[in-house]
């Protein structure tokens, strides 16, 4: 619901950037014409007891409304000016040139206020539409690298994605590799906006280059922390957080590696709760680091869940962070959901528990083992879905 400030300052707004043209500005010459012998009438109407500029107004408004056309109103402001001071007082010729050139003065130092004032309002509007329409297309093709709902022959993938501002630089990303394995990560790049989301468009486009040449999440974060090193060589503070794992649909083992991310959980069908840890610096950081492996077995309905700091560390109205402890015990209680249900209901918490004012871009990646498969080669991929403009 707009309120009464909001909505005079749309009008001020609108009467800034009105240009009227044709009929409607020849209407509006006239009004300020009759304007101009009104304000003369009552200047000599009321002689010298009134101390107001009259004139001052309508040139105020020709301005306004017309620009730098509107200073035409100056000369036939100052002749009538001029005759109604002719006609209440008696300072001489030269007092009256004198008042003439003084009233002239303060007009255009008027007139030239307003037009700057107008020019840089305006300027000011066309690079805010100029942004917007830019970080719209950028919102427009960061919605096209996020992966869609992806069935993998024994694995179900789900993802969830929500940023504070209108991009941001959580991304996660999956695909099938050789027969048998199923590489995703889920990472978060330093800072928000538009240089967060460039970075997250390049860590995508080197996942998407080496996530299918090595089935080593070690391999991969060391080729990518020093392609990302090189790249910003001269900008030490780009750098990322992830967590990427390789899951083999074959013997159901998960491989996976830290760069400097929350450790994974592991949400097992009976309910109970395990940590992914592994140790590992963010990637883009220092040069000739190694990254830790992990490994796990998975079990039919088991389910591997990644988050980004947006959901751990949402605070509520009194700044407490919904933490853990608080996610572990809401994915033990809804074990039995579908991952589908189990994002849903994430959001919903933690955007009530934030009172809907994240501070922080939020994704969430579930990769679920589906119950009574097996590995087969044959069939590998399914699509499910697509990211909708939220980015589900």
């Amino acid at each position: 619901m707009s309120t009464p400030a909001s909505q005079s300052s749309r009008f001020l707004e609108g009467l800034f950037l009105l240009q009227p043209k044709g009929v409607v500005a020849r209407v509006l010459w006239i009004v300020l014409g009759l304007s101009l012998l009104a304000c003369a009438a009552l200047m000599i109407g009321t002689g010298p007891r009134l101390p107001l500029d009259l004139f001052f107004a309508p040139v105020l408004v020709a301005c306004i409304l017309f620009r730098r056309k509107g200073l035409w109103v100056i000369p036939p402001a100052l002749v009538l000016y001029h005759l109604c001071s002719l006609a209440g007082d008696r300072l001489g010729w030269s007092g009256l040139l004198v008042r003439d050139l003084l009233e002239l003065a303060e007009w255009l130092l008027l007139a030239g206020f307003i037009l700057v004032t107008l020019d840089r309002f305006e300027a000011v509007k066309r690079y805010q539409a100029r942004v917007t329409r830019d970080i719209g297309m950028a919102r427009t093709l960061q919605s096209a690298l996020i992966p869609p709902d992806y069935d993998f022959g024994r694995v179900r993938i789900r993802g969830l994605m929500r940023q504070c501002q209108a991009i941001g630089g959580d991304f996660y990303y999956f695909r099938p590799f050789q027969e048998k394995y199923v590489v995703f990560c889920l990472g978060d790049t330093m800072g928000k906006g538009i240089s967060a989301s460039m970075l997250m468009a390049i860590l995508m486009g080197f996942f998407f280059e080496w996530g299918k040449r090595s089935p080593s999440p070690g391999v991969v974060l060391g080729r990518l922390n020093r392609r990302l090193l090189r790249l910003c060589a001269e900008d030490t503070t780009w750098f990322a957080t992830l967590f990427y794992g390789v899951f083999d649909e074959e013997s159901s083992v998960l491989t996976f590696a830290s760069g400097g991310h929350h450790a994974g959980l592991l949400l097992r069908s009976s309910g109970q709760v395990e940590e992914l840890r592994a140790e590992g610096l963010p990637v883009g950081v220092f040069d000739d680091i190694t990254w830790t492996e992990s490994r796990k077995t998975l079990q039919p309905g088991d389910r591997v869940v990644l988050f980004t700091d947006g959901l751990v560390e949402a605070r509520s109205a009194s700044g407490d962070l919904f933490g853990m402890e608080r996610l572990e015990r809401m994915l033990s209680r809804h074990a039995g959901a579908t991952s589908e249900d189990l994002l849903h209901r994430l959001e919903e918490a933690v955007m009530a528990y934030s009172g809907g004012n994240l501070t922080d871009d939020l994704a969430i990646l579930v990769l679920e083992i589906k119950p009574g498969t097996t590995w087969d080669p044959s069939i590998r991929v399914v699509r499910t879905g697509t990211p909708d403009s939220g980015g589900h």
